[in-house]
């Protein structure tokens, strides 16, 4: 993970998630994120091409 972005209800709980994420591999990314949190990711895959993850939620933030 090269950036990791994370609101949430709390900051306790977006800083939780931002740590989480930005140790994980990519393959866990799915086990981690759900509903309740907002995220942006960019990260490099296995090719070393970057790469964009973000809600559907996060979409409001960004313009």
């Amino acid at each position: 993970m090269l950036s990791v972005t994370v609101i949430a209800p709390d900051c306790v709980t977006a800083d939780a998630y931002a740590t989480a994420l930005l140790v994980s591999t990519e393959d866990r990314l799915d086990r981690l994120l759900h509903a309740a949190i907002d995220y942006y990711i960019i990260y490099l895959d296995a090719a070393d091409n970057y790469r964009i993850r973000q809600s559907e939620g996060m979409k409001r933030y960004i313009r």
